[in-house]
């Protein structure tokens, strides 16, 4: 399964690992950092 926005990257996320509370958390940190990174060249998120 890839992504394709962020948002698809979070839902990924929320199916994978929605079990597992501090490991979503720590990812979803990642990602917001990431953010500028990913909006400047998506083809980034691909390779998350």
């Amino acid at each position: 399964m890839l992504a394709n926005t962020v948002e698809d990257l979070l839902a990924i996320l929320e199916l994978r690992d929605g079990d597992k509370p501090e490991f979503k958390q720590a990812v979803e940190e990642v990602i917001d950092g990431l953010k500028p990174v990913f909006e400047k060249n998506p083809a980034y998120i691909q390779a998350f």
